[in-house]
């Protein structure tokens, strides 16, 4: 659990997350007035989750006022806005998260720090706490093998016929998202298949490896089980 202070004033705030990237991203510049996921990846450490980074951003500000935050979100550039707009956390009270959080999404849950015995002496504030959860079993949880299994048939393009999809993948559950609530296999399974078939409407496409490649890259990549909360291990996705 990383600790993160609030910014405490706009300039601080501007100037740090306008910065200019990494040397290797040439094509943003500090201060001018725009900040790019590559400049927020940089202050907050995070380059490989979009929506980490948005809640990284969101808890960065919530120390600023309310017109302070909107000039700070006016200054994110069109992809930045998207994954705000997709991304941006509930606000929720102790005795909300359980009932109110919404499955793999951001959650800013405020409440009384706990005193908590510790070799190392020092207070720490847990989501898993203010959730009310048990953390020896959310981290039980977070080192078990996730697996989803299904088998999706009957479908049918014009170029390719009728055929069926076969997927088998096994997971970990990010630590994280266990504070909020496990992910819904069913649920999953069900959206998957929407997802699929609507993906389907309109591809042109005339053999089964490179539809299997295409699922793996466009549908189920790991971008998608990420916001899922499900860090992917492997995937194995058989189309006959």
């Amino acid at each position: 659990m990383k600790k993160l202070i609030p910014y405490q004033n706009i300039n601080t705030a501007l100037k740090t997350l306008d910065n200019g990237g990494r040397f290797y991203n040439i094509l943003t510049k500090a201060e001018d007035g725009i900040i790019s996921q590559a400049e927020l990846g940089k202050v907050g450490g995070l380059f490989s989750s979009k929506q980490q980074s948005i809640l990284f951003l969101e808890m960065s500000i919530s120390a600023l006022s309310k017109k302070e935050k909107a000039r700070v979100l006016s200054q994110l550039d069109d992809g930045l806005q998207n994954q705000y707009q997709k991304y941006k956390a509930q606000y929720l009270l102790p005795s909300e998260a359980k009932e109110k959080s919404i499955i793999s999404s951001n959650a800013i849950i405020t409440g009384i720090p706990k005193l908590m015995d510790s070799k190392t002496d020092f207070l720490q504030l847990s989501a898993f706490d203010l959730a009310q959860r048990d953390m020896l079993k959310a981290i039980n949880q977070s080192l078990e093998i996730y697996k989803i299994e299904f088998i999706q048939a009957n479908l049918k393009t014009s170029q390719l016929g009728s055929f069926s999809i076969h997927y088998y993948g096994e997971f970990r559950i990010e630590l994280l998202t266990i504070a909020f609530v496990v992910p819904d296999k069913e649920k999953i399974i069900e959206e998957i298949k929407v997802k699929t078939i609507n993906f389907l409407e309109n591809l042109e496409i005339t053999k089964l490896e490179n539809l299997k490649n295409l699922i793996n890259s466009q549908i189920l990549n790991e971008e998608y089980w990420n916001v899922k909360g499900l860090k992917l291990l492997s995937q194995n996705i058989k189309v006959n």
